[in-house]
């Protein structure tokens, strides 16, 4: 063998098997995450891992309409609602996603514009002024929570954490 051909070898082998072992990770994280595990108690969750969850939700949800009003404002259209819907999926019962925000995303999303941190309220959690867990049971959270609406309006909305296929979601809507 060559001098060029060993140092080639010497090179692309680690390489391989770095590649090799990243595909073999790979498919054990695809298989393990595809076994649906039932959701932790609702009396173990935490109010901090409560309220984490929603501010979240809501965050992940302003982000990608946000995205999706400015694509539409500049760049003359917007993602498909079928890109959309998986990503909704990891924070929202499939009801909430195939009802309220699918039209909130076709209807409605550039009447509220740069303003859709009012429809998702808790995506930024030092917004929200005042939480309490009003009741933890089973497989059911529901919270309410004192934040701004508008920028005029404070209101107390109240939602409600499932266990839906395994995880939990928001299983109730909101009003825009």
């Amino acid at each position: 063998m060559q001098k060029g051909q060993k140092r080639l070898t010497l090179i692309l082998l680690p390489l391989l098997m770095v590649l090799f072992v990243g595909i073999i990770s790979a498919q054990k994280i695809c298989c393990h995450s595809a076994v649906k595990q039932p959701c932790m108690h609702a009396d173990n969750l935490t109010e901090e891992e409560i309220l984490a969850f929603f501010s979240q939700a809501h965050y992940a949800t302003v982000k990608l309409f946000s995205q999706a009003f400015e694509d539409e404002l500049y760049n003359g259209g917007k993602s498909s609602w079928p890109e959309v819907r998986p990503q909704l999926l990891q924070y929202w019962s499939a009801q909430i996603v195939d009802n309220e925000l699918k039209d909130f995303y076709e209807h409605h999303l550039q009447a509220w514009g740069y303003e859709i941190g009012f429809v998702f309220p808790l995506w930024k959690a030092e917004n929200i002024l005042e939480y309490r867990i009003l009741n933890k049971s089973g497989n059911n959270v529901v919270a309410e929570f004192m934040v701004p609406t508008s920028y005029e309006a404070v209101e107390t909305i109240q939602l409600v954490l499932v266990c839906d296929d395994g995880h939990w979601v928001i299983g109730s809507g909101f009003t825009p």
